[in-house]
């Protein structure tokens, strides 16, 4: 992603804050990663535009039904 290399969750959450949106892009990893989690609940709370995606061979159900719990309105 493209904060993979970043030294401080602090420089992710401020590029999030200067975005006129959010791209997710919904993979097996994705859900599974605690990172994407907390960048897409942060851009939830700030009221950015999120924008869904996913990645090529995806099984786009399985992966939708472990984020509704939390991001359903999103879905």
């Amino acid at each position: 992603d493209v904060f993979s290399r970043a030294r401080s969750p602090a420089v992710a959450f401020d590029a999030i804050s200067n975005a006129a949106c959010f791209v997710v892009v919904l993979s097996d990893a994705y859900v599974q990663a605690p990172r994407c989690l907390r960048q897409l609940r942060y851009a939830c709370f700030l009221g950015k535009r999120i924008v869904l995606t996913h990645a090529p061979h995806t099984d786009v159900a399985a992966v939708a039904e472990r984020l509704l719990p939390e991001f359903g309105r999103l879905l």
